[in-house]
């Protein structure tokens, strides 16, 4: 009995090795519905979000055709760029097709350990404001540190620090007339790094504030391509 038992035990140890790829196949299946879902939920947001965009963007610029009106919000945006450039410097602002980025690194807006603005740091944030008050874009306020321990009890760790900051400057931001559905914060810690923290300079840099005007010319040409795809998959086949 011994003998039978044991090649039982044999048989079935290796009908469980050969149903393995099962358990990947299945983990397998469920991320990629996870992946969908999201993109779904993305797809959703976004059409919305363009439709609000749109209905606004119309009233400005009335009469205006869509892409007439992008040209006229790349126009705004560029501008804005260059004259941020010259108000802050060119090393604090760049530019690329889907954002014009502003970088406040310490102590411009905090003191060290810190999350409550400085009092001279409405004289920085106060210019932009007034630009932003003239464009609907969204507007994405980053907070980064260096890699050094936290010791402070208010904040448990380097995450905390840079959210609390991040916070503080869209509060600033809504407390000058900035739309809330137009602010986004993002929070990263010291998981992002400009450069090496091995120094007192590249740590300073390192702790910064990043203010980030989306362009609007990328998220309406996104929106446009997803409404011709959904129209063209809605058309019946020849």
């Amino acid at each position: 009995m011994a003998i039978y038992q044991e090649r039982d035990d044999d048989l079935e140890s290796e009908l469980n090795k050969g149903a393995l790829w099962a358990v990947t196949y299945g983990d397998l299946m469920s991320y990629l519905m996870i992946f969908f879902l999201t993109i779904l939920a993305f797809t959703v947001s976004n059409i919305k979000d363009y439709d609000t965009l749109l209905k606004s963007l119309q009233k400005q610029f009335e009469g205006l055709k869509e892409e007439d009106i992008m040209i006229e919000i790349s126009k705004k945006e560029e501008t804005l760029a260059e004259k941020l450039a010259a108000l802050l410097g060119k090393d604090q602002v760049s530019v690329n097709e889907e954002r014009v980025k502003m970088t406040f690194a310490n102590p411009v807006l905090f003191g060290f350990g810190q999350a409550e603005l400085k009092s001279e740091a409405a004289g920085s944030l106060t210019p932009l404001v007034e630009a932003f008050k003239n464009l609907p874009n969204k507007i994405i306020v980053e907070g980064h540190t260096d890699d050094r321990p936290i010791s402070k009890l208010r904040y448990r760790s380097n995450f905390e620090l840079s959210a609390a900051r991040a916070y503080a400057v869209i509060e600033f931001l809504k407390g000058q007339g900035i739309p809330k559905e137009r602010l986004i914060g993002m929070a990263y810690g010291d998981s992002m790094p400009v450069t090496s923290n091995l120094t007192a300079e590249g740590r300073a840099r390192n702790r910064r504030i990043e203010i980030s005007l989306i362009r609007e010319k990328t998220a309406i040409a996104k929106n446009m391509s997803l409404e011709k795809a959904e129209a063209l998959s809605s058309k019946p086949p020849k």
